[in-house]
């Protein structure tokens, strides 16, 4: 829900109804300034007299020095706490907030630890230590405290009035028997909940064994000055969350959510991701709520830190919440009427690390409340900052920023330390004995200086507020380790300054000069009528000093601030000189303008006859130099005082003369609806407005009515700018809200691409190509199980059907911008189941080892992926084995087929044999082949009477130079090639073994002519005839050789010299006569 804030041009009359009885605040004149300076409040409603009026700081009490209707001047307290300032109607109980924070400064400068005092400690006499809160509960103008214990069950609620003087700090712990409840307790905080002007005390429960901590304490606040006392407590019980568990509150806040002047009980709990809201149902002197909570959903279970305060600046506080040790916050965004608690959807910051408590405040002084947390773990406190861009708009932030801090980091508070008018940040340290001061330095960006502040004790919560009335912000903790209420003095010094810093001024007139204000301080201011003096004191002790009469000349000022604890002792940084001269004027003769509605002109004639010019001052940094005074589009910011001077013919300034402008102003009116302002083609967008009873409504599209609308709710179904416009009759006064632009677009195009076919378990490619406005972005749901549900959200998608048949996928394609804003289509795919295909074998599966055979299948599929890495439908192998093909057909199924393919056994499919396998030479074997179709060839052919056979007969053979075995044999390998009984060409061999002739085997011939041919006369067996003699005989019978043992040596010579070729004759004469020999030699050359 968005809410666009208001421009005011009107004045709305409320008599009718009670939020006309409510305080509205509308705008205040400063958010920072120092105890005892002037705030000024503009608004609606407020009590005419002052003793009916109560305006809190925070924590502090303001005084009311003027009242009307429409404005409210009030002194700022010195125990002004950083919140919202309120103003109670105390006749009806009513109580309104501003939407800005107000914080508590003193014209300081820099942080000085040394300026802080030691902490005291107040016992709590009660174990468990954890909480604390500061408010003045008796209304004596000191900030009193009260403390929450854990651990305690035999617990009542310690209180702590104030005592302290400006230089003692002193707490007197008060055992009130209405505070005696005997529970264990978490969180406290205080605040006035039924309008009477006092601040109540809320106490929750803590978890103690099985009792959870599931309900809120409510004690009304019965003080009197001086005397601190409350009402027994109302109880206000969380219900259970939906599994029934009990609930156990963590943190615990007071703020009205819903506009109606009645501020609700917020708390957090550790055990679902709802906050609870109690709304107030209370009256003057009695506590009363709602029975049930109202409950909003935050997006993380278990909240426990928790703030509840604007972030949009639409007037309607937001709340926010963090999860214990976990990361990132939550928003929930106020979307509240009068009398209606509601909230948008939780919105999600993140932030990473273990978060524990947080708080709300602007760091950055950019008028947005920005969000502290505490991080556990890592010693630090993480900043993000607001970054909203509208009033109402949608929540914003930016990235966190983080810095270091003591050990233990848990609670956090924020205040003025240093009187800058810059919010620094107070950090526990429940591990350590030294508290954080975070002091904001900021001038662009974000920066800090860390200061250690020594406690005594570890802390666990801590707030800033003054509690000893000198207009300086101190510090109090939870003290863990003793279990005690701990306080901090804050003496940090002002550094004082004086307006004007020079002026002329007309004799005899009065003139008053001011310096930096704090309380708590006396001043001694000292005149001089040079600037080296002798400087006169005077007897004004404040921060005023009023010059009566001046005589002429010149008169220098000067002064020197001294705090009353007697810390701090400062001269001014500047004196201030006026020259004193010419005619007293005339006074002008100008009276309060009477209040006008918002959005008027505001005009003063200031003219004076004589003048030579003019000085007009005013709210919100108002100057002119003009006779009359003109303020066009009067606004709450321009409400308040108007100062005019002007210089007269003598060149003198004139007293002041001051004027009070009022503005008839208008609570937060907002227009408010869903979204971001864009919306579909086919769809309206729901406008709604707070209706207040009396006035008249009228919307407005472009500048121009629309007709017959004027009810506070509008179906908006065009583009244009929307605003609501309400009058009241009676006055004549209206108002018209800034207008909220609506842009309606077209609805997109959904169309995707995909296949007709797919199988079954395959992953299927979808592509949306929709179409849409070109400054939006879609977004994308397809559905592939036609069930309603969305399976996958990209643009290019994904999916695998399990199931064969037809399926309908669907595509809604919508915008991120605009929810809602959809189109669909849809596509018909046809889901096959998986096929299978065997590989076909033509040639069969079993081959000859030689022999290849051919692998296929059907020519009509998209691709094939054979084992051999062959990618055609067909292949030819020849090594035997398994043989995988991956087909992929039209539809993407993977189909995966395999054959094994084997050769033939031949290892055993002919058998070859002799009938001998040993033989004598040139006797003979017969071998027989068994099992062959064909003979295909033998080898070798020596001594077989037939090749072509398969029992050819084998007769042994000599072959002269023949290697003998070890069995002095010479051995052969037959070896046969045929066709087995599958056509297979295989091999047999069959050895065979051949017993040599050993005798003496001589050369019938040879030829001693030295060409390395049969040169040498040899005989084959010589080694085995070493008994033998050899003698050669020519032809003529003469021996001519003669040789025993004869190695085979002789080369045709004797006695060195060649014999004539011829024949000749040798004779072997062995001792085995056996092998004795004789024959013939052909010689030849």
């Amino acid at each position: 829900m968005r809410r666009i804030g208001l421009t005011i041009v009107g004045l709305l009359f409320f008599a009718f109804s009670v939020m006309a009885q409510r305080p509205f605040i509308t705008n205040l004149d400063k958010t920072t300034a120092a105890a005892g300076d002037k705030l000024t409040i503009s608004g609606i409603n407020f009590p005419t007299s002052a003793a009916n009026i109560k305006v809190r700081f925070g924590a502090g009490v303001g005084t009311v020095t003027y009242a009307s209707t429409n404005l409210l001047e009030v002194t700022i307290p010195g125990n002004a706490t950083f919140g919202n300032v309120s103003v109670t109607n105390l006749t009806n109980g009513l109580i309104g907030y501003s939407s800005e924070f107000f914080t508590l400064s003193f014209g300081g400068t820099s942080f000085l630890s040394a300026a802080i005092d030691g902490a005291v400690g107040f016992a709590a006499d009660q174990n468990g230590t954890y909480d604390l809160c500061a408010c003045d509960f008796d209304g004596d103008g000191v900030i009193d405290a009260a403390t929450s214990h854990f651990n305690d069950q035999a617990s009542r609620v310690p209180v702590y009035r104030n005592t302290s003087s400006i230089t003692t700090t002193t707490f007197t712990k008060l055992n009130l028997p209405s505070l005696l409840i005997n529970e264990a307790t978490l969180s406290i905080t205080c605040g006035d909940l039924d309008g009477d002007g006092r601040p109540d005390l809320l106490a929750t429960r803590a978890i103690a064994g099985v009792t959870p901590g599931d309900i809120v304490f409510a004690f009304r606040n019965t003080s009197t000055p001086g005397a601190i006392s409350f009402s027994s407590p109302i109880s206000l019980t969380l219900p259970p969350d939906p599994a029934g568990n009990r609930k156990n509150v963590s943190r615990v806040s007071i703020i009205d959510l819903d506009g109606d002047g009645k501020p609700e009980v917020i708390v957090s709990n550790q055990v679902d991701n709802q906050i609870d809201a109690f709304k107030n149902t209370s009256t003057v002197g009695t506590l009363s709520f709602a029975a049930q909570p109202a409950q909003f959903s935050i997006g993380v279970s278990r909240s426990f830190g928790l703030d509840v305060k604007d972030l949009n600046n639409d007037g309607f506080p937001e709340i926010v919440a963090c999860a214990l040790q976990q990361p990132n916050i939550f928003v929930l965004p106020n979307i509240s009427s009068e009398g209606t608690i509601a909230f948008g959807p939780s919105v999600t910051l993140p932030v990473s690390g273990n978060l524990a408590n947080l708080v709300v405040g602007d760091l950055n002084g950019d008028g947005l409340n920005d969000i502290s947390t505490t991080q556990i773990g890592n010693n630090s406190v993480s900043v993000i900052l607001n970054q909203t861009s509208e009033v109402g708009g949608a929540i914003s932030f930016g990235a966190a920023s983080s810095f270091s801090v003591s050990s233990g980091a848990w609670g956090l508070d924020l205040g003025d330390l240093n009187g800058d008018g810059k919010l620094d940040l107070l950090v526990a340290s429940t591990t350590s004995n030294n508290m954080t001061v975070l002091a904001n330095t900021s001038t662009t960006g974000l920066t800090f200086e860390r200061f250690n502040i020594p406690a005594g004790s570890a802390t666990r919560n801590v707030k800033i507020a003054d509690v000893n009335a000198d207009g300086k912000p101190d510090l109090l903790a939870a003290g863990i380790t003793n279990n005690e209420l701990i306080v901090i003095a804050n003496r940090n010094c002002i550094s004082p300054t004086i307006t004007p810093s020079s002026a002329t001024v007309c004799t005899g007139t009065d003139f008053t000069v001011e310096a930096t204000k704090s309380i708590g301080h006396t001043y001694t201011w000292e005149t001089a009528s040079s600037a080296s003096g002798p400087f006169t004191a005077q007897a004004e002790t404040s921060s005023s000093l009023n010059l009566s009469s001046l005589p002429e000349g010149s008169l220098f000022i000067r002064v020197n601030i001294k705090s009353n604890d007697g810390a701090c002792d400062a001269s001014s940084a500047n004196s201030s000189q006026l020259l004193v001269s010419g005619t007293p004027p005339t006074p002008p003769g100008v009276v309060d303008p009477s209040p006008i509605c918002a959005g008027e002109t505001l005009q003063i004639d200031g003219t004076i006859a004589g003048a030579k010019s003019y000085q007009w001052t005013g709210p919100d940094g108002f100057a002119s130099t003009e006779a009359v005074l003109s303020v066009a589009n009067f606004q709450p910011a321009k409400a308040g005082i108007y100062t005019l001077r002007y210089v007269t013919a003598s060149d003198c300034l004139s007293p002041p003369t001051q004027l009070r402008a009022e503005i008839k102003s208008l609570p937060p009116v907002a227009v408010r609806f869903d979204g971001n302002g864009l919306f579909c083609e086919d769809a309206t967008v729901a406008l709604s407005a707070a209706s207040y009873a009396g006035y008249n409504y009228q919307w407005v599209a472009d500048g121009a009515d629309i007709a017959s609308q004027t009810t506070t709710s509008l179906s908006a179904s065009a583009s244009g700018n929307y605003a609501i416009k309400i009058s009241d009759a009676a006055t004549g006064c209206a108002a018209t809200s800034v207008a909220v632009a609506l842009t309606k677009k077209t609805l997109p195009a959904s169309q995707f691409t995909a296949v007709d076919a797919i199988c079954v378990n395959v992953d299927t490619e979808f592509t949306a190509e929709s179409t849409g406005e070109a400054d939006l972005t879609l977004n994308y749901a397809w559905d592939f199980t036609s069930d309603g549900t969305t399976d996958n959200t990209n643009a290019n998608a994904t999916n695998t059907f399990a199931t064969a048949g037809t399926t309908i996928v669907n595509l809604t394609t919508g915008y991120d911008e605009i929810a809602g804003c959809v189109s669909s289509a849809t596509k018909s795919i046809e889901v096959r189941a998986l096929p299978v295909i065997a590989i076909e074998t033509p040639d069969g599966t079993e081959k000859c080892p030689e022999n290849e055979v051919t692998l296929e299948v059907a020519d009509n599929f998209v691709s094939y992926a054979w084992s051999t890495s062959e990618t055609g439908n067909a292949i030819s192998v020849i090594d035997p084995g398994t043989y995988t093909l991956t087909i992929i057909d039209d539809a993407q199924c993977i189909i995966n087929s395999t054959v094994d393919i084997v050769n033939f056994d031949t290892s055993n499919s002919i058998t070859a044999v002799s009938n001998r396998s040993v033989i004598d030479e040139f006797d003979t074997t017969q071998f027989n082949v068994t099992g062959a179709s064909e003979i295909l060839d033998w080898t070798p052919l020596t001594g077989m009477d037939d090749p072509t056979i398969s029992n050819p007969i084998v007769t042994g053979t000599y072959e002269f130079g023949d290697v003998l075995n070890a069995s002095n044999q010479r051995e052969y390998l037959y070896v046969v090639t045929a066709l087995d009984g599958n056509g297979c060409e295989v091999q047999a061999s069959i050895p065979l073994f051949i017993i040599p002739d050993e005798s003496p085997q001589p050369m019938k011939s040879f030829s001693p002519n030295g060409d390395g041919i049969d040169d040498l006369w040899s005989v084959e067996n010589v080694e085995f005839n070493q008994d033998c003699k050899v003698v050669i005989y020519d032809r003529r019978g003469r021996a001519i050789l003669e040789k025993k043992p004869y190695n085979n040596d002789w080369a045709g010579r004797v006695n060195g010299n060649d014999v004539e070729q011829g024949v000749y004759y040798y004779v072997f004469i062995c001792d085995d006569a056996t092998r004795s020999q004789n024959g013939s030699i052909l010689l030849f050359r």
